[in-house]
C-alpha cells in the first residue's frame, strides 16, 4: 500500500504504508540519488515523518523481478530432478548388468570346473583299471537316438539327471571370503561310453558334458567334450 504520493525533482515519489516494504533509504548528503536528479546536499522532501522514499513503479518491477526468479528458480530445480530420476535409473541398469555379467561368469567357472574334475576322474581311472573300468566307478550312460543333440537339453532328461556325477565340493555352502563365489546348485557331469575309437584302438571314447549354475539358478552353462582314456588292458579272466 502506497501511503503518499508526491512529485519533487521532476520524479514521481512515494512512501510506504507504516507495515514497511522495502524502498531506497534517502537522507540529505547521500549521493545515491544521483540518477534521479537530486545533487549531494540537496534537501529531500519530508512527506509526513517519513523519509524513506523509492520512485513511483519500483515496487511493480521488484514484484515482477521477484516472480522472475521464482519461475527460473523452478524450471531450474525440475531439470535438476529429472537429470537425478535419469542418473538413479542408469545406475539401477548397471547393477543389474554386473549382477547378470558376475552370474554369467560364475556358471562357465562352475561348468568348465566340472568338465576339468571329469577329464581327471576318468584318466584317474582308466591308469588304475584300464579305459573299460572307469563306468565301474563313475556313473555312466548312453545316449539313445531319441535323446536332444543339444547339450542343455539333454542334460535336462531324466538319463542325464540319473547320471550326473556331483562335483567333489559342495559349492552351496561356502563361508567366509569363498562365500562371494557361492552357487545356486553345485556343478554336476555326465559321462558316456562311446566305445572304442576306430581310428586309435588303444584308447576308448568318453564324452563328457558339465553344467554349472550362477549364484541363481537363472543363470546356467553347459560344456561339451569328448575324452579318449588310454589305460593298461584290463586282467584276463
Amino acid at each position: 500500500m502506497i501511503a503518499r504520493i508526491a512529485k519533487w525533482k521532476g520524479v514521481a515519489w512515494s512512501t510506504p504504508s507504516p507495515a514497511g516494504r522495502r524502498c531506497r533509504q534517502a537522507d540529505e548528503g547521500n549521493a545515491s540519488l544521483d540518477g534521479y536528479g537530486f545533487d549531494k546536499g540537496d534537501a529531500l522532501p519530508s512527506f509526513g515523518a517519513s523519509r524513506c522514499l523509492f520512485p513511483m513503479g519500483e515496487g511493480k518491477n521488484l514484484s515482477r523481478q521477484r516472480g522472475t526468479v521464482l519461475f527460473v528458480s523452478t524450471i531450474i530445480l525440475l531439470v535438476l530432478s529429472l537429470l537425478a530420476v535419469a542418473m538413479a535409473k542408469t545406475a539401477v541398469v548397471e547393477s543389474r548388468m554386473v549382477g547378470a555379467a558376475r552370474n554369467a561368469q560364475l556358471a562357465q567357472l562352475a561348468a568348465d570346473s566340472a568338465m576339468n574334475e571329469a577329464r581327471a576322474n576318468i584318466a584317474r581311472l582308466a591308469a588304475q583299471d584300464g579305459a573299460q573300468g572307469v563306468c565301474a566307478s563313475l556313473r555312466c550312460t548312453v545316449r539313445d537316438a531319441a535323446a536332444p543333440v543339444d547339450p542343455a537339453a539333454f542334460m535336462r532328461t531324466p538319463a542325464a539327471l540319473a547320471a550326473a556325477n556331483p562335483f567333489r565340493l559342495d559349492l552351496t555352502k561356502l563361508a567366509g571370503a569363498e562365500a562371494t563365489a557361492q552357487l545356486a546348485a553345485s556343478p554336476v557331469y555326465v559321462v558316456e561310453d562311446l566305445g572304442v575309437a576306430a581310428s586309435m584302438p588303444d584308447r576308448r571314447l568318453f564324452r563328457i558334458t558339465a553344467k554349472g549354475v550362477g549364484a541363481t539358478e537363472d543363470f546356467s552353462r553347459v560344456v561339451e567334450s569328448v575324452y579318449a582314456a588310454a589305460g593298461p588292458a584290463p586282467p584276463a579272466g
